[in-house]
């Protein structure tokens, strides 16, 4: 459903799907919120399991990943909520044209 959403038109985009998915809903998120939306994801502590690097499973990986990503991404602001199982926000910064 989210490829048939409109670019650019939503001020909030709310994830908490197949944790291994989360990349794929980040970059969606990243197309179809307006500047100054917000992208949230659920469970971003994942059981207290992301801050362990001996915890390996897919879904970790997955979640640890997406957290990184975010942190690393031009023209978003994040910040992650212990609220929870955790709650990983980010705001998609206005970045002028030209």
């Amino acid at each position: 459903m989210l490829p048939r959403l409109t670019d650019g038109h939503y001020d909030l985009v709310f994830a908490d799907g197949d944790k291994r998915e989360y990349g794929a809903y980040l970059t969606e998120a990243m197309r179809l919120l307006r500047p100054g939306g917000v992208v949230a994801f659920d469970n971003a502590l994942w059981h207290d399991r992301v801050a362990d690097p001996a915890q390996r499973d897919d879904e970790t990986v997955a979640v640890r990943t997406l957290v990184q990503e975010v942190a690393q991404t031009d023209g978003l602001v994040p910040a992650l909520l212990p609220v929870g199982d955790g709650l990983l926000v980010a705001k998609k910064e206005w970045v002028p044209e030209g």
